[in-house]
């Protein structure tokens, strides 16, 4: 019974930390405890997660827009050198499609 509190308790820790421990969870005696503590710890994780984001008022996805500026330089270009060729500058940049004037 020990080993299976044990096991359980490794497991939940390891749950929280996102971590899983394929040698104890493939183990016959205690891998069935050490996999139901780590769904409890991913479950424990899931729930902090979500208070925390409901004390800040956060809404929606975190990862609608990339978190880091360096991250959005190819998304959202700052210089122009940055741009594709699709976003032309200057008159002679335009295809044959986008006459500068009527003829």
């Amino acid at each position: 019974m020990d080993d299976a509190l044990v096991a359980y308790n490794a497991g939940r820790v390891d749950g929280a930390a996102g971590y899983r421990d394929p040698q104890i969870a493939g183990d016959p005696e205690v891998g069935a405890d050490y996999r139901i503590g780590l769904l409890d710890g991913r479950v424990a994780a899931y729930h902090l997660i979500s208070e925390v984001r409901r004390i800040l008022g956060v809404t929606g996805s975190l990862f609608a827009e990339p978190d880091e500026p360096w991250q959005r330089a190819v998304a959202e270009p700052d210089e122009p050198w940055q741009r594709t060729v699709a976003e032309p500058d200057e008159p002679w940049q335009r295809t044959v499609a986008e006459p500068d004037e009527p003829r």
